[in-house]
């Protein structure tokens, strides 16, 4: 299926549209017996027949494959990487953390969450504005939930606003992430991520002691700014929370921009995360 949208030569107005109306001018070209084909070609997928088919729910997405771009292709060019770049690094760090040699003595447990619907306000049953993060936790902690949420720390990682070389002043002046410049802490003294102090504290130190780059944003006293799931959880289950993420530009569009380095930092922060921090975070309590 196609969005097609009409040539400016038919007015220059069109030009200046700055959002279209997703009932009328972002219908989807289907072939016009598009039931009839959809039905049979799900049905081929499926190896079955259509009249086995009890009901469906599909979504488009760019099926056009992610590329690297710039001279030293050290940018990634692809959709949706917010939030793929940070569950792509998240199973991965697990992988690592999970084939690694202190895995075996570890008195941690490390978990991975991800969530449906972060997009459209979480509210589902199986997105992070549910019970079900406390109800898989209470299965593994068992009665012992409570000293587990008091000694356990959370990452929401969702990817964050680099700065747009061409609208620089909606960063504020000492906060502004650029790409291929490490994984970045949001900070929002509204509460709109989950950020504090004591956690930023905590991981800054992580990165140093594995001499990662490590950046920081704030979103002007003036600007609106977007949220995580990190507060949801955060307010739901009583974890200590921290909102970071690699940086891109063109967050929602088509074609979305990130820089290649990050992933590998972020891959590499949250694989220190899993297998570290527990450590540093019982040597900061003792201290």
């Amino acid at each position: 299926a196609v969005v097609s949208t009409q040539s400016g030569h038919y007015g220059r107005e069109l030009n200046d549209e700055k959002s279209l109306n997703a009932k009328e001018k972002q219908q989807q070209h289907f072939h016009r017996h598009h039931n009839s084909t959809l039905m049979n070609l799900l049905s081929e997928e499926l190896e079955c027949t259509a009249d086995k088919i009890m009901g469906f729910d599909l979504c488009m997405a760019d099926y056009t494959a992610a590329g690297l771009g710039g001279i030293k292709e050290e940018f990634i060019m692809a959709p949706r990487q917010d939030n793929l770049v940070n569950a792509w690094a998240g199973v991965e760090a697990l992988v690592l953390h999970a084939t690694g040699d202190s895995f075996s003595s570890s008195p941690n447990c490390a978990v991975l969450c991800l969530y449906d619907h972060e997009e459209v306000g979480s509210t589902s049953a199986h997105g992070a504005q549910t019970e079900l993060t406390n109800l898989v936790l209470g299965r593994i902690a068992g009665d012992k939930l409570p000293q587990c949420i008091a000694t356990s720390f959370l990452l929401s990682a969702d990817q964050v606003h680099a700065v747009h070389p061409n609208y620089t002043s909606k960063h504020e002046g000492s906060f502004r992430p650029q790409l291929n410049g490490g994984v970045t802490i949001k900070h929002n003294s509204n509460q709109r991520y989950a950020t504090t102090a004591m956690g930023a504290a905590l991981i800054r130190q992580l990165a140093r002691q594995n001499d990662l780059p490590l950046q920081e944003v704030m979103v002007r006293n003036d600007s609106s700014c977007g949220s995580t799931i990190g507060p949801l959880i955060s307010a739901k289950t009583g974890l200590r929370t921290l909102d970071l993420g690699c940086p891109q530009l063109s967050m929602h569009s088509i074609r979305e921009m990130g820089g290649t380095e990050d992933a590998y930092y972020a891959v590499q922060l949250y694989t220190a995360f899993y297998s570290q921090f527990g450590e540093l975070d019982r040597a900061s309590s003792d201290d």
